[in-house]
C-alpha cells in the first residue's frame, strides 16, 4: 500500500474468530446479480469491523431467508463492478478475505493470495515470485489489483482491501504506522465490510430501486444544493438520481442530475423564494418513488449599515463587466472615465484611469488613487477577489484592504435610467444619494460573509448601467480633499474683457463640484459660476 519500510514481524495465518453474538441487522445499501442461474445479494450492513469479526459476521446473519453469508469473494469484472458501487456509496475500503497464505516468520520470498471465504475458499488468486516486487506476480484467477499491488509495504501487508474505485491492494490487519516517530506498532484495525448471501436459483426480478431516503436542501441565494441518502437497494444496476425543482404553481423551473455523488446543484432561481422538490432514482430504466422536499432562497441582499460609501463608480454594463483577461498587471477597460477590470478568475474592480493595477493583490502596495495624484494611497481603488467564477474574500476599498474577511460590505447597484452617474470613482457617497439617483440594490454583502457565483450576481443585475460599491467599515472614509485641477482652459480676448472655457478635472476629490472661479492676473479680476464650465471676466 505505502512504501516498503524494513521491519520484521511474526505474521500469522487466519485471524482467530470472534465468539461475539451478532444482532439481526437491516441492510443500509445492497445490489444483486444473477450469475450462472444463481442470484448473489451483495449487501452492505453498515458495519465496521476487525478482520476477525468480519469473517465470522455474515454467517451470523439472515438476508432475504438466505444463510452462510461471507465476506464478498469476487471472480469477474461484473461482480467487481456490482461490488464498487457499494464501496463507493458508502466511502470507504472494505475487507476482502484475501490471505498471503505462505507468508510466514520465515521469510519466504514467495507470496500466494487466496480466498478463504465462501464457495471460492481455497481458490488461489495471485502469485508472486518476490515479497515486494509486484511485477513478479502472476494472476491465477480475476483479480484487480491497483498498480504496484501487492507489494507487502512494511513486511506486514497480507490481507486485501478493495479501495472506492474498485481496485485492491494488500494491507495488515494490526499493524499501524506512527509517522511521528517513524515505527510500526499493533493497532486495533477496522474496515467498512461487504457480504455476500448466494440463492440457489435466480430470483424473481426486482429492477425497481428503493426510494432515497433524508431528502435535504442547503440553499445558496439563488439555488440550492440537494442532498440525499442512496436507497437501500439500488436496482442491481448504477443509480442516476434526478431532482426536479417546481415552483409555487407547481411548474417545473430548474433541476440537476447527478450519478458518482448523492448530491446535486440547483441555480437559476429567484432570491427569497420559496421552492418544492423531488428527488428520484433511476436504475435501468426503472424509476423508483419520488421523495419530496422544500426550500426558500436565500437573500441575495444583506442589511447595510447607514453609513457612506467608502468608493462607488458607475458604467454601461457591458463596460463594467467587459473580461480584461486574468493577467495580473496593466489590463484594464476605460469607460466613463474609470478604468474597469474583470474576470471571475481574478478580481473584479476598478481604479480612475491612468493608474496602474495588480489584480492579484487587489492592488497592493503603494498603489495610490491615481499615480502622482493629490490622494491617499488607494483611495480611489475597488477590488473584489474572485476564483473559478466565484466571489471570495478578498478585497480593496479605497485606502483599505483585507484578505478572506475583515469588517466592510460591498454592494452592486442596477439602473436603466439612472439621475446620478459620478464620472470617475468617488468617495463617501451615501446610500440616499445612489438610490435617489435611480439605482436600485442587487447585491450585497459583508466582506467576511458566505461567497456568491459571479453569475449569480450579475444575472440578479440585469439593468444597462453597474455601479460597484464598497465599505471599508463603519466610520471608515476616505476623507474628502481638493480637487484636481480644470483641463483644457482657452480664453477668448474681447473688449476690455475674456471669455475663458475649461473642462472639468478629472477628479472631484470625493464631492460635487459646487462652483469654479477664474481669476485674471495681473490684476485680480474675477468671475464665477455654479458648474456651467465657462464664464466671463471683465474689467
Amino acid at each position: 500500500m505505502s512504501a516498503a519500510i524494513v521491519a520484521a514481524f511474526a505474521l500469522v495465518g487466519l485471524p482467530a474468530a470472534s465468539n461475539a453474538v451478532t444482532p439481526a441487522l437491516s441492510p443500509v445499501h445492497y445490489t444483486r446479480l444473477d450469475i450462472g442461474g444463481k442470484t448473489h445479494y451483495y449487501v452492505d450492513f453498515g458495519q465496521n469491523l476487525t478482520y476477525a469479526d468480519a469473517l465470522t459476521f455474515g454467517a451470523q446473519q439472515t438476508f432475504k431467508g438466505l444463510t452462510g453469508g461471507h465476506l464478498v469473494t469476487i471472480t469477474s469484472q461484473n461482480e467487481n463492478d456490482a461490488v464498487a458501487r457499494l464501496v463507493k456509496t458508502g466511502g470507504n475500503s472494505i475487507w476482502l478475505p484475501l490471505k498471503d497464505t505462505v507468508h510466514d516468520s520465515q521469510a519466504a520470498p514467495t507470496r500466494k493470495f487466496a480466498w478463504v471465504a465462501g464457495p471460492e475458499n481455497g481458490v488461489t488468486v495471485t502469485e508472486c515470485g518476490d515479497w515486494f516486487d509486484a511485477d513478479t506476480c502472476e494472476a491465477e484467477s480475476y483479480s484487480n489489483w491497483a498498480g504496484g499491488e501487492p507489494n507487502n509495504s512494511g513486511e506486514i501487508e497480507d490481507t486485501g482491501e478493495m479501495y472506492t474505485n474498485g481496485e485492491w491492494s494488500d494491507t495488515s490487519t494490526d499493524q499501524c504506522w506512527d509517522d511521528w516517530d517513524g515505527y510500526w506498532y499493533e493497532c486495533t484495525i477496522t474496515r467498512a465490510t461487504v457480504f455476500e448471501y448466494e440463492a440457489n436459483s435466480v430470483a424473481a426480478p426486482a429492477s425497481t430501486p428503493d426510494a432515497i431516503t433524508n431528502a435535504r436542501a442547503n440553499t445558496t441565494a439563488v439555488g440550492a444544493n440537494i442532498s440525499w441518502t442512496a436507497p437501500v437497494y439500488d436496482g442491481g444496476s448504477d443509480l442516476t438520481y434526478d431532482v426536479v425543482v417546481l415552483d409555487s404553481a407547481e411548474a417545473i423551473v430548474g433541476g440537476c442530475t447527478a450519478s458518482e455523488t448523492t448530491s446535486c446543484a440547483v441555480s437559476g432561481l429567484s432570491p427569497r423564494t420559496a421552492y418544492d422538490f423531488t428527488v428520484t432514482a433511476v436504475a435501468n430504466g426503472f424509476s423508483s418513488t419520488a421523495v419530496s422536499g422544500s426550500f426558500t432562497t436565500n437573500s441575495m441582499t444583506v442589511a447595510l449599515p447607514a453609513d457612506d460609501f467608502t468608493i462607488v463608480a458607475a458604467g454601461p454594463r457591458d463596460d463594467v463587466t467587459f473580461d480584461t483577461g486574468s493577467n495580473d498587471y496593466y489590463q484594464g477597460h476605460v469607460a466613463n472615465r474609470v478604468l474597469w477590470y474583470f474576470s471571475p478568475s481574478r478580481s473584479w474592480g476598478f481604479a480612475p484611469v491612468g493608474a496602474k493595477l495588480a489584480k492579484n493583490s487587489c492592488d497592493g502596495g503603494d498603489m495610490g488613487w491615481a499615480d502622482g495624484k493629490n490622494y491617499a494611497d488607494g483611495g480611489g481603488r475597488l477590488c473584489w477577489h474572485t476564483s473559478n467564477g466565484t466571489m471570495t474574500g478578498g478585497w480593496r476599498a479605497g485606502n483599505h484592504k483585507w484578505l478572506n474577511g475583515g469588517p466592510g460590505y460591498r454592494a452592486v447597484y442596477t439602473s436603466d435610467n439612472p439621475t446620478f452617474y459620478p464620472a470617475g470613482p468617488r468617495p463617501n457617497v451615501t446610500q440616499d444619494q445612489i438610490a435617489d439617483g435611480g439605482w436600485n440594490l442587487c447585491f450585497s454583502n459583508g466582506y467576511g460573509d458566505a461567497t456568491m457565483p459571479v453569475s449569480a450576481i450579475l444575472n440578479y443585475c440585469p439593468g444597462k448601467y453597474l455601479m460597484l460599491a464598497g465599505m471599508a467599515g463603519p466610520n471608515d472614509w476616505v476623507p474628502i480633499v481638493a480637487p484636481s485641477a480644470a483641463t483644457n482652459v482657452t480664453a477668448d480676448a474681447g473688449n476690455g474683457e475674456a471669455t475663458v472655457s475649461w473642462s472639468a478635472p478629472e477628479s472631484d476629490g470625493g464631492a460635487d463640484i459646487t462652483a469654479y472661479t477664474v481669476t485674471a492676473s495681473p490684476g485680480g479680476k474675477t468671475c464665477h459660476t455654479t458648474g456651467a464650465l465657462s464664464c466671463s471676466v471683465t474689467g
